[in-house]
Formats: C-alpha cells, structure tokens, sequence
C-alpha cells in the first residue's frame, strides 16, 4: 500500500523532533513544503498533542511517531 505522502512527512519530521535531531527535524520541514503541508500544520508539529490545525488522521500518525520514538 502507498502512504499519503502528507502523512508520511508528518510522521517522519515529527520523530525527528521527539528524537531531539534538529537536523531530521530541520530537512523534514522542507519535505513537509515540498508534499504540500501548510505552514500552520509544520510550525505545530513540536506541539501537536495541544494544536488544533491538524485532523484526526493527523494526529494518530503523530501520536504513532511519537510511541516509536518514546518506546524504542
């Protein structure tokens, strides 16, 4: 199956933060511009959990980044 490539970039830039790589975090970010990501859901990502930009697909991608980061 093909992920949504928004979903993908949300997953990936967000375990670049949670992981503390600010390099991840940082080439993500431009990933996130590239699949078309606004600028608003990018700025929000290290505060996801309290953002309201992001929708229900969002935000369990994002709690997902954040249990493999956490959990492994």
């Amino acid at each position: 199956r093909k992920l949504n490539p928004q979903l993908r970039e949300l997953c990936q830039t967000r375990a670049g933060y949670a992981r503390g790589s600010k390099f991840v975090f940082s080439q993500h970010c431009k990933s996130c511009r590239a699949v078309g990501l606004s600028e608003e859901k990018i700025t929000a990502i290290p505060h996801w959990q309290v953002a309201t930009v992001f929708s229900a697909a969002d935000r369990a991608v994002l709690a997902y980044a954040d249990a493999l980061v956490n959990e492994g």
